[in-house]
């Protein structure tokens, strides 16, 4: 994820950036989790140890209408009416929602959807993936998924508050 700004940036501890910007200030935190439904796209993804990936809303979901995808740049350029593509949805143009050029590779977990959807509404709030492990089987029916870690931008003021108060909620502890 490229973002193109002057900014100060400076460590204010191991689980926060900030960001100094004219207008407000950038802050960020990880929480260690899952890419789930690994077994669905182990096919097209062989993930890599510290790849990195976005994370992106997938209001056309069928299952869940917050689910957040892991996507990645398709590797060729879509099609029309090509089957393989992402739907197109009516979010898109949003820089937080999948797009026609992305490959859904995964899923955030259901718990952390919700929350994780309504941070990504906000065209100034980002997220993305860090795989942190070979992909793994834990039972209780999750499938295959892959240990990793995701990251969480934002406003200082209200967003990453908000989020990481939600997730805390949820049992998650944030690095």
């Amino acid at each position: 994820m490229a973002t193109h700004m002057t900014a100060e940036i400076s460590d204010v501890s191991a689980n926060t950036t900030l960001v100094n910007m004219e207008k407000f200030t950038l802050a960020s935190f990880r929480v260690k989790s899952f890419i789930r439904g690994y077994h669905v796209y182990k096919e097209d993804w062989e993930p890599e140890l510290n790849e990195e990936q976005e994370l992106k809303r997938e209001p056309q979901n069928k299952e869940d209408p917050y689910a957040v995808a892991v996507v990645r740049p398709l590797p060729r350029p879509p099609k029309d009416n090509d089957p393989g593509q992402a739907p197109c949805s009516s979010a898109e143009g949003h820089p937080n929602a999948v797009q026609r050029n992305e490959e859904v590779i995964g899923h955030i977990p259901l718990r952390m959807a919700s929350c994780v959807s309504k941070f990504l509404k906000r065209r100034t709030n980002k997220g993305k993936v860090v795989v942190t492990g070979k992909r793994v089987n834990r039972g209780a029916g999750y499938g295959l998924e892959i240990p990793c870690e995701y990251i969480f931008f934002g406003d200082n003021e209200t967003s990453i508050p908000w989020l990481k108060s939600k997730i805390e909620s949820l049992g998650y502890k944030l690095d």
